[in-house]
């Protein structure tokens, strides 16, 4: 007996010990189902990319913590080719495609309106406050609920819905179609704000928010933690592709306040996941989320992993320390609310899409890779169609039926041949008219009846030629694309939506494995994503709390089930058919 006291008293020390050596986090209590659920989008965190730095993030951080004690989905699978960022937070939040959730792109044109493209979320009814560029924002382009609206529907309205996010769309879109606020940071506002649609003015406590965390005192130096190992310059921290944004420098270190437009090269610093994440805090607390026992969503869309990695590319150091910075900020996020709420927080984090590699780094290694200029598609369709179309015999103010009776007359397989080559060309209104990802827009002028299939099939031989492309789609054959036993026409035909609220392209683009469209993060550098291969649509689920088995799931699963995850945390029904990715314990 006298021993058995002896060897508790030494473990009871040890213990003591221990913990004044290290901070032991423990969970907290698991009783009964979580009051508050939050969903956490690391925009452009794919699989490979969480994979990649899993083992260099601290073990006590909001990730590994997460999985050491929950469900770890290794790769959950998006089901179309269009992989931005506000397709796949729809597809989050509504367990849709973009055929169902009519949310296929990041930036469109309004139905019915003219003059360039705009935010996907733009709705041309509510200002945003403190944009001096006439910005608007509000959910009409949602064609089907989210798990926000299921939530608010099945608790009568009790339920309390916040989402926040650096971009509008990372915040419009997860909080559906009437949550308690909406809030997304605006460079020309200075700061956080959200449109009419969700409030009448700016709340009050946001602005003793901006008070106490100005903008300004953002303005800073990123520093490296690998600064003392790393030779800056070096060629682990200034990777040939890498881009220099508005004067942030290729290399540690990064001065903010050294930058030319320091409000927009914000986005592409750690400063600004931890300032949002600040934010959240500070949301929580005002709209009490998680005090009572009905179930309430705080969705966080953490857009700086994305402009990092766009600027940087997701293999540099700068994409590595800024996740590692996000993370721990995440966590002390996490604590509080645990600390605050006095009871069990369920906690799921994904990617809206993943990343390809730096085009630079692909070919180092033999690899085919390529950068597709915005422009240089439309002028690459164009000089082509001059040709093939015979456009030039007849002068700008010819009709497209005109042009279609001058040109020559169509080959046996169906395409036209080229007018004699001794005519002079030109184009002075052309057939593409522009390029936005992932459509090409033809002018009014081809979409005539008497000439557009002509003009799609030509343009489409041409995207087929070009280096970089996979494969181009006549938009018109959605519906057979998405009957296709083919899984990169099923892709191309589940990005197409069924009904949206702005003008569908005519031509869909698929990038070639390796290769995408250049981001402009400066021209020709950096990285992007938007292709059916699986460094853009695989992604990391990660969840915790209350009720969830701690495994790791390796076999791929589908995307769509997220959003049903989500709904079972919060306790309501799912928005789709799917069923939850984790199971209980």
């Amino acid at each position: 007996m006298r021993r058995g006291l002896w060897l508790y008293g030494l473990v009871f020390i040890l213990t003591v010990i221990s913990g004044c050596r290290r901070k032991v986090h423990r969970p907290s209590p698991q009783r009964g189902p979580a009051r508050l659920v939050v969903s956490v989008v690391l925009d452009q965190v794919g699989s490979w990319v969480l994979e990649r730095n899993l083992s260099k993030l601290r073990p006590d951080g909001a990730l590994r913590r997460a999985i050491a004690r929950g469900t770890y989905v290794q790769r959950a699978r998006y089901g179309y080719s269009g992989t931005y960022t506000a397709p796949g937070h729809a597809a989050i939040y509504t367990g849709e495609n973009p055929s169902g959730s009519g949310v296929g792109m990041n930036r469109g044109i309004l139905r019915g309106r003219r003059g360039g493209t705009e935010s996907i979320v733009e709705d041309h009814e509510h200002p945003v406050f403190g944009a001096d560029r006439g910005a608007t924002a509000g959910p009409s382009l949602l064609q089907t609920d989210t798990v926000a609206d299921v939530l608010a529907r099945e608790t009568q309205g009790r339920a309390r819905v916040v989402s926040l996010s650096m971009k509008d769309r990372g915040a419009v879109v997860p909080g559906g179609r009437r949550p308690t606020m909406a809030l997304w940071y605006d460079e020309h506002a200075r700061g956080f704000t959200t449109s009419s649609y969700y409030a009448s003015a700016l709340p009050d406590w946001l602005a003793g928010f901006h008070r106490d965390h100005p903008v300004t005192g953002l303005f800073t130096v990123w520093r490296t933690r690998w600064q003392s190992s790393t030779p800056i310059g070096g060629p682990l921290d200034d990777c040939e592709g890498e881009g220099d944004w508005k004067g942030l420098g290729r290399i540690f270190p990064h001065d903010l306040s050294r930058t030319t437009d320091p409000y927009a090269a914000l986005l592409a610093t750690p400063q600004s996941s931890e300032w949002l994440l600040e934010l959240a805090a500070r949301a929580a607390d005002h709209y009490q989320l998680g005090r009572d026992d009905v179930p309430d969503l705080l969705a966080i869309s953490v857009s700086g992993t994305d402009y990092v990695g766009h600027v940087f590319g997701a293999e540099s150091l700068e994409a590595e320390d800024n996740l590692v910075r996000v993370d721990v900020a995440l966590q002390r996020l996490i604590e509080r609310l645990e600390r605050e709420r006095r009871g069990p927080i369920a906690l799921l984090v994904t990617a809206d899409h993943g990343v390809a590699r730096l085009p630079e780094s692909a070919r180092r290694e033999g690899q085919q890779a390529h950068r597709l200029d915005w422009d240089a598609l439309p002028e690459r369709i164009n000089a082509a169609l001059d040709v093939e179309l015979g456009r030039a015999l007849l002068g700008a103010d010819a009709g497209a039926s005109d042009v279609l009776d001058a040109a020559a007359p169509d080959a046996s397989d169906g395409d036209a041949r080229a007018p004699d080559a001794a005519v002079p060309l030109y184009s002075e209104r052309p057939w593409a008219e522009s390029f936005v990802q992932p459509y090409v827009f033809l002018s009014p002028a081809a979409k005539d009846p008497a000439v557009r299939d002509r003009v799609v099939r030509a343009a489409i031989a041409v995207l087929r030629a070009t280096p970089g492309v996979h494969n181009a789609y006549d938009t018109r054959d959605a519906d057979r694309l998405r009957a296709s036993s083919d899984p990169i026409e099923r892709a191309v035909g589940e990005s197409i939506p069924r009904r949206a609220t702005y003008e569908l392209g005519d031509v869909f683009v698929v990038p070639a494995v390796n290769s995408l469209v250049d981001e402009r993060m400066p021209r020709g550098h950096g990285t992007s994503h938007g292709s059916p291969w699986p460094y853009d649509t695989d992604v990391p689920v990660i969840v915790s709390g209350p009720g969830v088995a701690h495994e790791t799931v390796t076999d791929v699963q589908s995307q769509r089930r997220v959003a049903a995850t989500i709904a079972a945390l919060l306790r309501v029904s799912s928005p789709n058919a799917e069923r939850s990715l984790v199971r209980s314990p």
